[in-house]
């Protein structure tokens, strides 16, 4: 976790938006798939791909107004 938190502190410091310490957790706690209070690398990814995979139907839904 305290690897994670680091790095959303130096991403809130490059957006010039702090991320929360709630939101923070909330992050992480949805981003480790198999429950075992670790995010591996693999599931850090398939949540960027999720995410990707989530805006890309948003995407085509604006297309299609």
């Amino acid at each position: 976790m305290e690897e994670f938190s680091d790095a959303c502190d130096l991403l809130g410091k490059h957006l010039s938006s702090p991320i929360p310490e709630q939101t923070m957790r909330e992050m992480a706690k949805s981003m480790d798939i198999n429950k075992d209070g670790l995010i591996s690398l693999n599931e850090f990814l398939e949540s960027f791909r999720i995410v990707s995979s989530g805006q890309d139907c948003l995407d085509i839904d604006d297309e299609e107004d």
